[in-house]
Formats: structure tokens, sequence, C-alpha cells
């Protein structure tokens, strides 16, 4: 039986290059047309997205908008095997450099959030999702889940699809995948 730690990692490498080549600009501001839908403009509730890095889709435009009206925040690991915090973030906000190379605001303003915006290498048509193998978005999704009520929305593009991902007793599914021509729930 193959290990699943050596199938995911060959799952990452193939999802890295495919998202190489599907990450374009009408892409991106698909999904992000897409999350305007998905994700409804509800004043109270505080959403989480993130700063892309490398070639992941970019939420940076849907959440530029919202910020407007409504709290985003973006995630930072505050330690390695933890589960990540979320600070409030603008369109206006300092940045500094974080840790994995990923920008995050100078001025920490915690918040739980109530929908999470999460990247993925890859996913299946369950809500299953495989990101870079660190666990972060796993544990947070985990801790999350245990104080409330949130909703996991995984933003890909289509090519990122395979037909089954192997899944470990702790991975977290996704409740919705947006890409740039579909959105699935689950």
């Amino acid at each position: 039986m193959i290990d699943i730690k050596i199938q995911k990692n060959g799952y990452r490498r193939k999802a890295l290059a495919i998202r190489k080549c599907s990450n374009t600009k009408s892409n991106n501001l698909a999904i992000n047309k897409n999350l305007s839908v998905v994700i409804p403009a509800d004043e109270t509730k505080v959403i989480a997205g993130y700063l892309s890095i490398g070639s992941e889709a970019s939420p940076i435009s849907f959440m530029s908008k919202r910020a407007l009206s409504q709290k985003v925040s973006v995630p930072i690991v505050e330690k390695a095997g933890k589960a990540l915090k979320f600070s409030i973030w603008t369109p206006f906000s300092k940045l500094e450099m974080g840790d994995f190379g990923v920008a995050i605001p100078q001025v920490k303003n915690f918040i739980d959030p109530d929908v999470v915006i999460v990247p993925m290498l890859a996913f299946d048509g369950r809500g299953a999702r495989l990101g870079y193998g660190g666990g972060f978005y796993d544990r947070t999704l985990s801790a999350l889940r245990f104080k409330k009520k949130i909703t996991a929305i995984g933003i890909a593009f289509s090519e990122q699809e395979v037909e089954e991902l192997p899944i470990e007793k702790n991975d977290q599914f996704v409740d919705c995948i947006v890409t740039e021509s579909n959105t699935f729930w689950f």
C-alpha cells in the first residue's frame, strides 16, 4: 500500500504545475465575481480571506470591495503546528512580511471569522482539499468549528479538480468550492 503522504506529495507537484498555467487575470476576476454571489453582503459577518502567494487564486478584488462594508481579516502564522489567527485587514493596511513569505498587517487586531476563504492546491467532488502540507488550515478550521458555526469556502481554478484526494483523519473538508466557472456546495 502506498503511503498517503507520498500520494499527497505527488498530487502537490502536479497541482502546482497546473495552477501556474491556470492563474490568469480573467480566471481570478471570475473567481472574485463568483465569491460575491456565494458570500452574502452581511455587515455582521467577518470574512477571512488571504493575500495570495505564488500562483494561488487571489481573492483580493473581492476582499477589497467587501472591506468597505464588512470586517475582512487575513491569516497570521504565530507558531508552527498551531492554528492560524486572523487579523483585520483593509486595502489601506500597512503590511510586513510574515512567516512563509506571506504579507500580514503590521498592526494586529485579532478576530474570529464567520466565513473563511481557503487556498487550495487541489480539490475533489467531496469537498476535500489539498494544501501545502503544513496542516495550518486543517487545524484552523477544526478549532473554529469547535467554537462556532463557520463556512469554509475553498477557491481554486477548475483545472485543479482531481477525481479523489487521499484523506487523513485530521483533514478538514470545505463547505463550498468556488472556481472561475463553477460553485460546488457540500
